[in-house]
């Protein structure tokens, strides 16, 4: 793959099977689109961050927020400002998962 608009290109393809943009959603095929473009650091910030919303959601690859967090983190020092919002989903996941697993936790301790 080539300069910065294949690079691009990339990242578009990768949305369009994400998200199933006049094609079936295909998360593989996503994946496959973003890492393509993650190989060239000045442009590849669209493609982190939806590398980390397939990690956020486990999409076509385990759930892993921590994944997750370090994609968005490279998309928004890229400049990518949709990340910020992505990082406040995420936060937002993680303090649910704390949640859980605290109530969790809770419900072990009274049981025993």
């Amino acid at each position: 793959m080539g300069g910065p608009a294949s690079i691009c290109f990339a990242s578009i393809l990768g949305n369009c099977y994400l998200f199933g943009i006049g094609t079936p959603v295909d998360y593989d095929r996503a994946i496959k689109y973003y890492r393509s473009a993650d190989a060239r650091y000045e442009f590849a910030a669209p493609a982190w961050a939806g590398l980390g919303r397939c990690s956020l959601y486990g999409l076509g690859m385990p759930k892993d927020l921590a994944q997750a967090r370090r994609y968005f983190e490279q998309a928004k020092q890229g400049g990518y400002t949709v990340s910020q919002q992505l990082l406040n989903d995420l936060t937002a996941a993680e303090n649910e998962l704390n949640r859980q697993q605290a109530e969790q936790e809770n419900l072990r301790a009274e049981q025993a």
